[in-house]
């Protein structure tokens, strides 16, 4: 988890860098945090190793704020919207697609 977590870290610190280096430009430079995916390979790695098809799903209900893991989809999403007009202000921002988990973390 040590490399793990200073490899997080040194991703937000270049997207702060680089937001601020090409905001004059107009360049929007922002960063997906994504929690914990309920992933085609997470669900298949999860059976190899003997879990119940529905494990994941009931981690989702007893531990994510939300109530449910996220998808592939959820992180989609965000990057979607990041990328269109609506998020035309946005630069130097750290969205956590993560259910809520930051917050009890």
């Amino acid at each position: 988890m040590l490399a793990y977590a200073a490899a997080k870290g040194g991703l937000w610190t270049m997207t702060l860098n680089l937001a601020r280096t090409y905001a004059p430009q107009h360049i929007r430079v922002n960063y997906i945090n994504p929690g914990w995916v309920a992933s085609e390979y997470e669900v298949q790695h999860r059976r190899e190793l003997g879990y119940a098809d529905d494990w994941l799903e009931q981690q989702g209900r007893e531990f994510m704020p939300m109530g449910r893991l996220q998808t592939p989809e959820d992180t989609a999403y965000a990057a979607v919207y990041l990328a269109s007009d609506e998020s035309s202000q946005l630069t130097a921002t750290r969205l956590n697609v993560d259910g809520g988990l930051s917050v009890i973390m």
